[in-house]
């Protein structure tokens, strides 16, 4: 593992991959002659409207691209005080961030920046995107050839300096070996460039932070990890999927089986609470199922479940039944539940730990509010399964 100092010459040195670099499956470039015509044709056919449609769609599947400037650096403001400033003054901390829902005491932040080194990164995609990251080294790795390192994908509407990651981080620090970080926004998302049109813009900043890792931080394949939450779980499912030779596990935190079946069961819900008839809930029931189908259609086509099933590494699904924003029927962990198939996998089925506590979101809420379904801590359970599988 090269050490961040010999990887980054400076803070904003940046890392750049070639379309030649793209697995097939989401490279441009790679087209048939018909398929090149075909794609030209559906462009000029649905331009306008896929343009107002997909801007809409787009939009409302990744609402941090709406985020203002000013909410951009009260970010990067509370991420300074938790990783730069000298003075570690707790009660200027802002409780609208996840650092300091995780990292309450001036010992805990104290503790986590011994242990991990930050280096913020500049990572430039083949179609000349630049991506904002951050690289955490943890300390006492440096000796080693390859350090496994855990590459985190947010949901929609979290930016990486704001802390999405940041469970993973007070849960690595109790693991046995030491285990590097690197998180990053997709195009269009806080500092970084861009703006996605589909699932494929998606994949190829996934694809193009993975090769940073693996090439610029010099990381064997078999020792890069994925887990993500929400729909950053997709799409770590998906960049897996390309990656099907490498040992490295898979957390899947909180998502769905399909972008078709999550926008369906979503609206629908939604919707179903205003129509209590038959005809209503059919209506809304018909609602969901054509908004699903143009949100496949302008290119936000999502298979979890289908990314999934080709990956043979370690896996484990975390899911809970009462999630507002990822109904039960829409969840990857109810389409293997469904099929019988959780045999495969490690799976969490989220329990609430103290059932005197009502949380209104189950979505977002701390892990360590709740138990598996065996009784065990939700995060020692991840924690064995991050351990196990890096010993394997």
């Amino acid at each position: 593992m090269t050490s961040i100092s010999n990887a980054m010459q400076t803070p904003d040195s940046c890392f750049t991959l070639g379309f030649d670099d793209l697995p097939d499956e989401i490279n441009p470039h790679v087209l048939s002659t018909n398929e090149k015509i075909s794609d030209i044709a559906h462009r000029i056919l649905f331009f306008v409207p896929k343009y107002l449609f997909g801007s809409i769609i787009r939009n409302s599947i990744h609402f941090s691209l709406n985020y203002s400037e000013r909410h951009i650096i009260h970010t990067e403001k509370e991420y300074d005080r938790i990783w730069k400033d000298k003075e570690i003054n707790i009660d200027q901390y802002s409780q609208m961030n996840f650092w300091s829902h995780v990292f309450r005491t001036k010992e805990s932040i104290e503790r986590l920046r011994s242990n991990y080194e930050v280096e913020e990164v500049a990572i430039t995609t083949p179609d000349g995107i630049k991506l904002d990251g951050a690289v955490y080294m943890h300390n006492h790795n440096k000796a080693l050839d390859s350090t496994p390192t855990l590459v985190f994908f947010g949901g929609t509407g979290e930016l990486h300096k704001s802390g999405f990651g940041c469970w993973i981080f007070d849960l690595l620090q109790k693991c046995d070996t030491p285990i590097n970080l690197v998180l990053f926004d997709y195009r269009g998302c806080g500092r970084s460039e861009g703006t996605p049109s589909s699932v494929n813009d998606i994949a190829i900043d996934a694809e193009t932070v993975y090769q940073f890792v693996h090439k610029k931080l010099e990381t064997k394949e078999d020792d890069i990890h994925l887990a993500g939450f929400s729909l950053g779980a997709s799409i770590a499912t998906k960049l897996k999927s390309h990656h099907l030779d490498s040992k490295g596990f898979l957390i899947s935190n909180r998502s769905f089986s399909s972008m078709s079946e999550e926008a369906k069961h979503f609206v629908a819900d939604k919707l179903g609470r205003y129509f209590y008839t038959g005809v209503g809930r059919w209506l809304s029931n018909i609602t969901g199922e054509a908004l699903g189908w143009l949100a496949c259609q302008f290119g936000w086509d999502f298979n979890t479940l289908k990314d999934f099933d080709k990956i043979k590494s370690p896996k484990l699904v975390i899911n809970h039944e009462s999630d507002p924003i990822i109904p039960y029927p829409a969840s990857l962990y109810h389409k293997l539940e469904s099929e019988e198939r959780l045999h495969e996998c490690d799976h969490i089925k989220l329990k609430n730990k103290h059932y005197n506590e009502h949380f209104l979101l189950h979505h977002t809420e701390d892990l360590k509010h709740y138990t598996d379904q065996d009784g065990e801590e939700a995060t020692e359970h991840i924690l064995k399964f991050i351990q196990g599988s890096i010993k394997a």
